[in-house]
C-alpha cells in the first residue's frame, strides 16, 4: 500500500561484516517491487560494515547498480 508513495529507498550494506549484525537483502527484488509501483525516487547508501569506506563504497555502488539493472531487466 505504501510502495506507490515511496520517493527514497535507504540501502544498508555490510562489506567487511557488520558491527552489530549483517543482513543480506535481495536488493534486486526490492527494486523490482518499487519499480512495479512507479518508483522514480532516490536510493541512499549507509555502510555499516567494518571495511574501510574507500573500498566499501565502490563495492556498495556496484552491487546496487547491478541489482537495479536486474530489476529493470525484469
Amino acid at each position: 500500500r505504501i510502495a506507490p508513495h515511496v520517493w527514497l529507498a535507504h540501502a544498508k550494506t555490510y562489506h567487511g561484516g557488520g558491527t552489530w549484525y549483517t543482513l543480506d537483502l535481495d536488493y534486486a527484488r526490492v527494486f523490482t517491487l518499487l519499480l512495479a509501483n512507479g518508483f522514480q525516487g532516490y536510493v541512499s547508501i549507509e555502510m555499516e560494515g567494518a571495511e574501510a569506506a574507500e573500498s566499501a563504497m565502490p563495492q556498495s555502488v556496484s552491487m546496487l547498480r547491478d541489482a537495479w539493472a536486474q530489476a529493470v531487466a525484469g
